[in-house]
């Protein structure tokens, strides 16, 4: 049905990475085998398949990710994160960090590194096109915390005076 597609209004960038694709053969191969060494250990352990089968859900679960093909979307509003089991938005006024690595980028709502960030926030990796997560991500996270600073301003204009008084004569001892 038409009513069921997501709506494309304001989609600025949409892409698929499906990691059991890009990695090595033989990891591939390892991983699997981990899973069916684990399987056996269960079926051993509790006696009954049911367990066993039970134990395989939640290791294939856990690494849903790798498995299954992961998809993201960057719209004018927000980033979204998508997976078999999951979909994850941040919006991109509480975007406070922006994280670049060697295989994507992480979004972060904290305002500074903590030992939450790895719970909060949104990893993007990148397929084939960097330059142009970069790009959006750059832009859209910039644009937003301008706009919170034009809103501090306007709400508060005779506090942000203050403040900035505060921190000059801070720098003057």
């Amino acid at each position: 049905m038409a009513g069921d597609a997501p709506p494309n209004d304001g989609v600025l960038l949409e892409w698929r990475v499906h990691l059991l694709r890009r990695a090595q053969p033989r990891r591939t191969v390892r991983v699997v085998l981990i899973i069916a060494i684990v399987g056996v250990l269960a079926l051993m352990t509790f006696g009954h398949p049911l367990y066993a089968l039970i134990v395989l859900a939640a290791l294939i679960g856990a690494l849903s990710d790798f498995f299954f093909p992961m998809r993201f979307r960057l719209t004018e509003t927000e980033a979204v994160s998508s997976t078999l089991l999951s979909a994850r938005k941040l919006p991109w006024e509480r975007v406070r960090q922006v994280y670049e690595q060697a295989d994507g980028v992480k979004l972060s709502p904290l305002p500074r590194p903590s030992r939450l960030e790895a719970y909060r926030g949104i990893y993007l990796w990148f397929g084939e096109n960097r330059e142009e997560v970069l790009a959006v991500v750059h832009k859209m996270s910039r644009q937003a915390r301008e706009k919170r600073q034009e809103e501090f301003a306007a709400v508060s204009p005779k506090k942000s005076r203050q403040t900035a008084s505060r921190r000059r004569s801070r720098n003057r001892k």
